[in-house]
């Protein structure tokens, strides 16, 4: 659990939680013997082996103009000499501000933006009515998580061959329902359905992976796997909960009482 809850709800504090949460993943990243990645004022930054965007990132950035070029070119070159693509955030915090055309020039191609929300967990409108035969649980097992990251490659259309290195990193920290990273499955109808995570961080819970089997989507069961870590989290006392949402989430996240508060733009770079 986190040190410090945060209780600040003005929009600067709220932004800066946005990312910060965001950030959060770094570390279970650098704690995988299949990353090789650093932590820097300047930074943050991880390569493997694997040839998929989100296990080669970076974000963070606090470049000087006249160094953004220099720096990015350092990037590249860890991308190449592991013949991966790359994954660029950027936010309201990166420096300069315009970092994203200084990443088009050297090669990254813009994939979107994401808005980054934010919602009081005490007016968080959690009356909407239960999905029937939907039953939500806690991810506590490799066998469990096994099903979770097959729920969450074929969720998001990725690649299978993403899968078994999702489990290895997932499984390389403590799988526990009270530790500050949880996932949890939707079973409806019996079926595992619907995945979500958590991450308690910078104050906040951050709400990730929330996607629904094509089969089963249409029924309210996005809504209902995203309150039940909010709700457990508000019922121990965290106050603000954040994400960044698709744009298939938005209407349903704004509906339980999200705001927008920021965006964080992603850029890829082919290997």
């Amino acid at each position: 659990m986190m040190n410090e809850i945060l209780r600040d709800l003005s929009e600067p504090a709220l932004i800066n939680a946005i990312e910060e949460n965001l950030f959060a993943f770094h570390p279970y990243f650098l704690g995988w013997s299949r990353s090789g990645g650093q932590t820097s004022p300047k930074l943050l930054w991880n390569i493997t082996d694997i040839p998929f965007p989100l296990f080669n990132y970076a974000f963070n950035a606090r470049f000087m103009p006249e160094d953004a070029d220099r720096e990015i070119e350092v990037v590249i070159a860890r991308g190449r000499s592991r013949k991966v693509p790359l994954l660029w955030f950027i936010g309201p915090s990166t420096t300069p501000a315009d970092l994203g055309q200084y990443l088009i020039a050297h090669g990254f191609v813009h994939d979107g933006d994401s808005p980054g929300m934010a919602a009081d967990l005490h007016k968080l409108q959690d009356d909407r009515a239960e999905v029937p035969h939907l039953t939500i649980t806690p991810v506590k097992d490799i066998e469990s998580l096994k099903i979770w990251c097959d729920i969450l490659v074929a969720g998001y259309g990725m690649p299978e061959s993403v899968g078994p290195a999702f489990l290895d990193w997932f499984s390389s920290f403590r799988l526990d329902p009270q530790m500050p990273l949880r996932h949890y499955i939707g079973w409806w109808n019996g079926k595992p359905s619907a995945i979500a995570s958590m991450l308690l961080a910078a104050g906040t819970a951050g709400v990730y992976n929330i996607t629904t089997l094509p089969e089963a989507r249409g029924k309210g069961i996005g809504s209902a796997m995203t309150l039940t870590p909010l709700l457990e989290a508000r019922a121990e006392g965290v106050r603000v909960g954040v994400l960044q949402s698709t744009a298939q989430g938005f209407p349903v996240y704004r509906k339980l009482g999200f705001q927008e508060y920021c965006s964080i733009g992603s850029y890829v770079l082919d290997a």
